[in-house]
């Protein structure tokens, strides 16, 4: 709060921006309802946005609330990986990172949280991927489950899959609300699947496995009924695809892209990236939200070049980052000086700051 006054203080001066504190659903009604508010735009689950909409009435004909409302809101967030080639040692490794990064941060706490792994169940490095991955959960240190219900969806989940591997290093201090990472293979993708139509908030990974050879045309083929029509959400998914895969099944793999419902695709890459980068649009898939069923949200934020009428955005991640150790990933030791670095970049985007950062990620 007052670092965003700080931030917004020129604002906030002018009279043209205000801060408000205050917890409950008390503030909340009352700022919604106030008639200085023309318009509402929240962050938070489906179900705060019902209860503004809806005004606890039920959710047929025309919602009460007279004013527009928005909403950036959560989802149960798919990695979906392409099988049909061989992946090298260090590929396994890299990719796994990459995931396990877009598990931890945060403790796992936002919405941008990777929570399903997608696989075919005949890809032969399956087992070898999920594998890199038990590691690098292994060896992230459990973190302290510190949003409010989290310990509750983290118990809830673990009650649901009780072979669920619990993983992780010691906790700093061995804190007591520390809790592990968790872990579930071979989850079948079934209509109404706890772990597909239930955002955990807590740090937890669940393998969804479809019924697949070694065929990437095949599994394309299959991915976007069940990641569109059976697991909740659509803010942001990831679709990792081998280089060879994309040249040889181009016209398909452009066809899964265009294909999938939601508001951020991020290739070969965890969905977290696309959040930060202001140029790019951030929400639910406007084609998937009503106000009967939300989602993950209705309207857009950032899209600093304010393109009209935006399906998705797209960020393409290069599949080797060498020598560059990616600042998100768990095994990097310098993250804390890249970021810093990159923030002062942002302020002031100098060649001189440029470097400054280019240097420090080489240090990863």
């Amino acid at each position: 709060g007052p670092y965003l006054e700080r931030i917004f203080e020129p604002l906030v001066q002018a009279g043209a921006l205000r801060f408000v504190y205050g917890g409950g659903a008390d503030v909340g009604s009352f700022l919604c309802n106030h008639p200085a508010v023309e318009s509402v735009h929240i962050t938070g689950s489906d179900k705060t946005y019902d209860a503004i909409v809806w005004q606890g009435k039920p959710k047929t004909g025309a919602p009460s609330f007279p004013k527009p409302v928005a909403a950036e809101l959560g989802c149960v967030s798919p990695v979906i990986v392409l099988p049909g080639t061989h992946w090298s040692a260090h590929d396994l490794d890299r990719q796994a990172q990459h995931i396990v990064a877009g598990v931890t941060a945060n403790a796992s706490c936002n919405c941008t949280a990777a929570k399903l792994l997608v696989l075919a169940r005949g890809w032969p490095q399956r087992g070898a991927f999920l594998d890199r991955i038990e590691h690098h959960l292994q060896a992230s240190s459990r973190r302290v489950v510190y949003y409010p219900g989290a310990m509750e969806k983290h118990a809830s989940y673990l009650a649901h899959y009780p072979q669920a591997q619990q993983l992780g290093a010691s906790a700093l201090n061995d804190h007591p609300d520390a809790r592990p990472w968790l872990l579930t293979r071979g989850v079948e993708p079934r209509l109404g699947e706890y772990a597909l139509t239930n955002e955990p908030w807590c740090g937890v990974l669940t393998e969804v496995v479809i019924d697949c050879d070694d065929d990437a045309a095949h599994f394309i083929a299959k991915v976007p009924e069940i990641v569109n029509r059976q697991m909740w959400g659509t803010l942001s998914c990831s679709v990792i695809c081998h280089p060879t895969i994309q040249r040889t099944h181009a016209h398909e793999f452009e066809g899964l892209i265009s294909s999938l419902e939601y508001g951020t695709v991020v290739i070969n890459g965890p969905g977290m990236l696309g959040f930060p980068l202001p140029f790019l649009t951030w929400g639910g898939a406007p084609e998937r939200s009503t106000v009967h069923d939300v989602q993950s949200g209705s309207g857009m934020v950032h899209n600093s070049f304010m393109i009209d009428n935006v399906q998705k955005s797209v960020l393409r991640v290069p599949w080797n980052t060498m020598p560059v150790v990616p600042f998100w990933f768990p095994s990097n030791r310098n993250s804390h000086n890249i970021s810093r670095r990159l923030v002062i970049f942002g302020a002031k985007s100098s060649f001189t700051n440029l470097i400054m950062f280019l240097v420090k990620a080489l240090k990863g």
